[in-house]
């Protein structure tokens, strides 16, 4: 967990790619969580980790489900 309370998750998923999850805290108790949909990423964003890697395939609603159920 970092100093402004964002705590974030790697999971690997059955065939062995990296996905991850963030919850995000804010000062007023709101809480916003980002949870992947895909394993890898086509659109290649500089700024984020997933987008570095080669596309595979969309997540199962089950292995997207898995990493809300992380954090409760």
């Amino acid at each position: 967990m970092s100093r402004d309370g964002t705590e974030k998750a790697l999971f690997a998923t059955h065939d062995g790619r990296a996905i991850e999850a963030v919850l995000m805290r804010f000062g007023d108790g709101r809480r916003s969580l980002c949870v992947s949909s895909q394993s890898g990423c086509p659109l290649t964003c500089t700024f984020c980790a997933t987008g570095t890697m080669k596309f595979a395939r969309n997540l199962t609603a089950g292995e997207i489900f898995d990493q809300a159920l992380h954090f409760r």
